[in-house]
């Protein structure tokens, strides 16, 4: 089933992904936890997260340059974003089975962090870019180590950037807030 994933046609590895969706929803996880525990054993052994991060990149869902990365049927932008969210669910699922350990196997094995990364520094905003920021939060809080790479600067340093290009964006010229003296308008505060 593995080696499915990685098919030229990205319908064969999507319909994978869907029935990977299904063996690992969380009430699975609840009513078969042992059947769950050796799923989640197989795909770390067998190469299985990686084969599910390679997808994702395989999945361009930016609707960019059109390029799928892969021959053959699934050349539909609404399919492979469905994809890729598909995708995205497998690993939330396992993170929420044994957080520890898929995370570990995740930060270490897969290109999952810079998928994500990439995928957060996109302007467009969708769903599967949400799904992204909450699956590196999972990642960030199981994994203590990943916590201590440059992963976190950069996340910080962009997030500031963001905020103060945000408010630049907001505020008209003569408005804009200083940060080191906090004037504001006078209108703000004249008394009548």
């Amino acid at each position: 089933m593995l080696g499915l994933l990685a098919h030229d046609n990205t319908d064969v590895s999507l319909a994978v992904v869907g029935l990977l969706v299904e063996l690992t929803d969380s009430d699975t996880g609840e009513e078969a936890p042992d059947e769950m525990g050796h799923l989640v054993d197989a795909l770390i052994q067998n190469q299985g997260l990686e084969l599910l991060v390679q997808n994702l990149g395989r999945l361009d869902d930016t609707g960019g340059d059109g390029a799928s990365g892969g021959g053959g049927g699934g050349g539909d932008d609404t399919e492979k974003s469905e994809g890729v969210y598909a995708t995205l669910n497998v690993l939330e699922n396992l993170l929420d089975f044994r957080p520890v350990e898929v995370a570990s196997s995740l930060n270490t094995k897969t290109g999952a962090l810079k998928y994500l990364l990439k995928k957060l520094k996109q302007r467009k905003f969708d769903n599967n870019k949400l799904y992204c920021a909450e699956i590196l939060a999972s990642l960030l809080s199981c994994d203590p180590q990943v916590m201590e790479k440059e992963f976190c600067f950069y996340l910080s340093r962009r997030s500031i950037d963001m905020k103060q290009r945000k408010d630049q964006l907001i505020l008209p010229e003569p408005f804009r807030i200083s940060v080191s003296t906090r004037k504001h308008p006078p209108f703000l505060f004249s008394k009548k």
